[in-house]
């Protein structure tokens, strides 16, 4: 049985997520200005070609934020639904929550290791 508790808990971890994804958002911004700053210096073209690689990689990560943030919003509605009827929060949800949770923890992975490779690459270069 869910206990107010608990749906506590879960919008808890979906506010942290979501305010986790802007932080992201808002460094990808600032990755890309730093590529359009290097892009207009005379770099050759192996400097051009992981610029571009950069580029790729920072435009497929926004596109999984956006997945992850859509995903989340829908998992809170959902979990809003349930408990605006007075319902208790089904496995089923609580099982998405631990799948969300788990590609939360696959981005961060992910988004860790893409942070790093630019920032040793931005050493390189400049």
């Amino acid at each position: 049985m869910t206990t107010p508790h608990d749906a506590g808990q879960l919008h808890i971890d979906h506010t942290l997520w979501n305010k986790e994804l802007n932080f992201y958002a808002d460094e990808l911004a600032v990755f890309e200005n730093r590529l359009s700053d290097l892009v207009q210096k005379d770099r050759n073209a192996e400097m051009l070609a992981k610029l571009e690689h950069f580029q790729n990689q920072f435009i497929r990560q926004k596109e999984v934020l956006d997945e992850l943030s859509h995903e989340i919003g829908l998992h809170e509605q959902k979990m809003a639904r349930l408990l605006k009827n007075n319902q208790s929060l089904t496995d089923d949800l609580r099982a998405h929550h631990d799948q969300v949770a788990e590609r939360m923890g696959d981005y961060r992975r992910i988004y860790s290791d893409l942070k790093t490779e630019f920032q040793r690459y931005l050493v390189k270069w400049i």
